[in-house]
């Protein structure tokens, strides 16, 4: 009769076991639905196949109660949380959530928890970026980028608010960083950056950044855009950078340079590829 029991409880194990491999282990049903949309994965969502997974995109990411499922991808190297049609549409950072104080501020904090257990499990993400709706993302710090320090080569921070951003500069292989549209993001903010020796293309548009120093600092700054800052205005602070690194391109304003290529890729990303545009 032991014997029996000791197979049945084996039997059940391995079966909640099995479970919990498959797509039975999913807190969020639109996590899971996105997955087997996007990649075509029929079947049950073996450990296997979710380890096949390369890239994933949660655009309605705001409508999860938790985002912890995605660290089951463990292989991905690009991690979309947002809407890529959203992008360069300075509007967002006026728009407002239409939920609570309280609530917005609860999913904030999920947020940056959850980020820590994906980054932590998900420790090859090449491009990382967040694309919200409308301007509520506000993170006390980016501390959950240390489980990628290591990996992250393209950081893209859209409409979003953060106190501490230096865990940026851990990110020893970063080569581009977009800070886009956070007006509370100054100079100080950019201390530390000197510690990026890999990064060549920032993009800091709508941010309050007005002063060179940091700049100076870098090894290999060959692109900076910085329309609407008054950086962009500071003739004097400009030609400091342009001293610095001769063939440097600064965008400052959309008239200046045409974007050549925006592709979404991580091996062939140039976001920030400009040429100067031609006089007719």
């Amino acid at each position: 009769m032991r014997i029996i029991r000791f197979k049945c409880t084996f039997i059940l194990l391995a079966f909640i076991s099995c479970l919990a491999g498959c797509s039975g282990g999913f807190k969020e049903k639109l996590i899971k639905d996105e997955i087997i949309k996007d990649m075509g994965i029929k079947g049950a969502l073996t450990e296997q196949k979710l380890l096949s997974i390369n890239k994933f995109c949660l655009e309605e990411y705001s409508e999860c109660e938790s985002l912890e499922d995605i660290s089951k991808l463990k292989n991905i190297d690009r991690l979309t949380l947002g809407y890529r049609s959203d992008k360069f549409k300075p509007e967002i950072i006026s728009v407002s959530s239409v939920e609570s104080a309280d609530i917005i501020a609860s999913k904030n904090k999920m947020y940056e928890n959850d980020l820590k257990i994906i980054m932590d499990s998900c420790n090859k993400i090449e491009c990382f970026e967040i694309i919200p709706s409308d301007n509520s993302i506000h993170f006390e710090s980016l501390e959950f980028l240390a489980g990628t320090a290591d990996s992250l080569e393209y950081l893209h921070l859209y409409y979003m608010d953060v106190d501490d951003y230096s865990y940026i500069y851990e990110c020893a292989n970063l080569q581009e960083l977009v800070i886009y549209y956070n007006q509370n993001f100054d100079d100080e903010d950019l201390v530390g950056i000197d510690q990026l020796e890999h990064c060549e293309a920032i993009l800091l548009q709508g941010t309050n950044v007005s002063k060179a120093d940091q700049f100076l600092e870098m090894k290999n700054l060959k692109t900076l855009c910085i329309e609407n800052t008054p950086l962009a205005e500071n003739e004097e602070e400009l030609d400091r950078i342009r001293e610095k690194f001769p063939d440097i391109v600064i965008r400052r304003n959309n008239d200046d340079y045409q974007i050549t290529k925006l592709i979404y890729d991580p091996k062939d990303l140039v976001v920030l590829e400009y040429v100067p545009k031609q006089d007719k």
